[in-house]
């Protein structure tokens, strides 16, 4: 069975309104530092159903 690459937060993360608003898939705990880094200072989830 084959594992599932994620890609790095970092490369994943794209803005919608430069600087101010971005999107990208649910970070994992240890990746909140790095996203910190470029640039996001808050995080809203706006997921469908239970995670």
């Amino acid at each position: 069975m084959e594992q599932e690459t994620i890609q790095p937060i970092s490369e994943n993360l794209w803005w919608v309104i430069p600087g101010k608003l971005a999107g990208v898939r649910k970070p994992m705990a240890e990746e909140l530092t790095e996203l910190r880094a470029t640039g996001v200072g808050a995080i809203a989830s706006v997921m469908d159903g239970k995670s």
